[in-house]
């Protein structure tokens, strides 16, 4: 005798597609807490919730993905296609966003939560707990300038230069 198999109601789908996600808050040890749904950059482009001035983003983004199998924005993207880049985490965040919607919270949120929101939705919570553990590291030392101070150099006093 076999069990019958219960297949998922489109209810327990959309409860399963969402989660509340702890985001960095504007303090260290902070957290907010948003509820925030999954969703592929292909979806999203298939759904409209990414302008079409941002299509070739997308595209450059799965292109570099395919290829290294990793895609980090400040060393693979020029300066103009960061900036698109950039364009294209407000329109992830605004499609995956519900509680606050992204409309209702865009002028308070700091960059580090939107790339944190735009991780968590394109990669889930395992690359979310990397993002911030590696951010609590330095925020726990007080060292966010690693190498600097060795390469800075000493301005001598009354040059006019500051």
């Amino acid at each position: 005798m076999s069990e019958e198999v219960k297949v998922t109601s489109i209810e327990e789908l959309k409860q399963a597609s969402t989660r509340v996600v702890e985001v960095s808050g504007f303090e260290p040890g902070e957290t907010l807490k948003f509820k925030i749904r999954r969703a592929s950059l292909l979806d999203l482009v298939e759904q409209g919730a990414v302008p079409n001035n941002l299509l070739n983003i997308v595209f450059e983004i799965l292109k570099i993905r395919s290829e290294n199998n990793t895609f980090n924005p400040l060393q693979d993207l020029s300066a103009e296609k960061f900036k698109d880049f950039c364009g294209l985490i407000d329109a992830v965040c605004k499609a995956v966003m519900i509680e606050p919607s992204y409309d209702e919270a865009r002028e308070y949120l700091i960059d580090a939560q939107k790339i944190e929101i735009y991780q968590y939705a394109q990669y889930g919570l395992r690359v979310l707990e990397k993002f911030r553990g590696g951010q609590e590291s330095d925020i726990k030392t007080g060292d966010n300038s690693k190498g600097v101070r060795s390469k800075a150099k000493q301005l001598s006093t009354g040059t006019g230069d500051a």
